[in-house]
């Protein structure tokens, strides 16, 4: 089976392309009850082209992007406060006690969990915040359902069983808990990606579980330019809309009482 590591080596240009960003509104959900956000460092795991370090560093002092896959870095457009280190979720060789954040955006599916959580503790100081997004797409509208639906049939299973992992766990929360992180809470906020004819077959492209030619792929690329040609607005565009799911808890010492999670839409 090819490794996390390696699986979007021949797609970081697409990637960079066409891979949608995360709501503004997020971020700052994420980040609410710091008194002084530029005095922050945070580390964002899994970073790959820099999409959401990038968003990171316009509410932070410093952002660590931690990517393994060099094709992947090497992708990323610059940033004055974000910084590359090659490394992985589950030993990203930074000191402890160093950052005040931990992200995943759209990569804790790739990572070991429980070792993952170990990391993130040791590496946050105190009252540090641990945080877990994804773009999930909406499908209760009908062309993101149908763009899903054309994806899935022509990935197979692996699609299938890369986005049954693409969310929250309920164990998640236990093993949180055990490595002291507390109160943790989720979000919904809406998002949405608007793409042309050739954008909406690079996003498809930029899944690592999609395929890029022979049969597999000209059936889909027919069925999303159908797609394309049925939900088209004036500007030949078309919108795919998500919605970006944010889990977040806090790192402390010692476990105090437990405060009731929220779920907000």
């Amino acid at each position: 089976m090819e490794q996390p590591t390696s699986r979007f080596s021949n797609r970081a240009s697409t990637y960079v392309r066409a891979r949608p960003s995360y709501p503004r509104e997020s971020v700052a959900w994420l980040l609410d009850g710091f008194a002084d956000r530029f005095a922050l460092t945070a580390a964002d795991i899994g970073a790959g082209t820099g999409i959401s370090a990038r968003l990171l560093a316009d509410f932070v002092g410093a952002v660590i992007a931690i990517e393994p896959n060099a094709e992947m870095a090497a992708a990323a457009e610059s940033h004055p406060r974000v910084s590359y280190v090659s490394s992985r979720a589950e030993s990203t060789g930074l000191p402890s006690s160093s950052v005040d954040l931990v992200t995943y955006f759209q990569s804790l599916h790739w990572c070991e969990p429980a070792a993952a959580f170990y990391e993130a503790a040791r590496i946050l100081r105190p009252g540090g915040r641990f945080a877990a997004i994804w773009n999930e797409r909406d499908e209760r509208d009908a062309f993101s359902s149908g763009y899903g639906a054309a994806i899935k049939d022509a990935a197979g299973e692996e699609a299938c069983r890369i986005l049954e992992r693409r969310a929250w766990r309920p164990d998640y929360a236990g093993e949180l808990k055990r490595h002291r992180f507390e109160y943790i809470e989720h979000a919904v906020f809406r998002n949405a990606q608007r793409l042309t004819r050739e954008m909406l077959l690079d996003r498809a492209r930029s899944a690592s579980y999609v395929p890029l030619e022979g049969q597999a792929w000209a059936s889909l690329e027919e069925r999303l330019l159908t797609l394309h040609e049925t939900f088209a607005d004036a500007r030949g565009e078309v919108t795919l809309r998500y919605r970006t799911s944010v889990h977040r808890a806090t790192y402390i010492h010692a476990a105090p009482m437990g405060r009731r999670s929220s779920d907000r839409e």
